[in-house]
């Protein structure tokens, strides 16, 4: 396991995360043109890690994740928006089988 991903892992686990693990956020940091987000914006996804887990106690249905860190390569690959949060790992995609994302939303 690289250094980066150990220490994100730790950080990780410090956040006490009760329906998530970190390789749910990490697992397509290193394919394609993606990275690892820098430290210095790990900071950025704690208040959205935190909603999403009280969303998933609320909604009681496995969420998963589609797309959070996306390097400004990556993202330019994906056809991401030029200002996108996901580049300042301050945005999750996520989906939930089942559930209209206008239910989502509305919780």
């Amino acid at each position: 396991m690289s250094k980066i991903k150990e220490e994100f892992n730790k950080w990780f686990s410090d956040l006490d995360i009760k329906y998530f693990k970190a390789h749910e956020f990490t697992n397509y940091f290193e394919r394609n043109l993606n990275t690892f987000p820098p430290k210095s914006k790990w900071k950025n996804m704690v208040a959205t890690i935190k909603l999403i887990d009280r969303l998933r106690a609320d909604i009681g249905m496995p969420i998963r994740l589609t797309s959070s860190y996306r390097s400004k390569a990556y993202n330019d690959n994906c056809g991401g928006a030029p200002k996108s949060l996901h580049k300042e790992f301050n945005a999750i995609d996520l989906q939930v089988d089942g559930l209209k994302p206008s239910y989502i939303y509305a919780r």
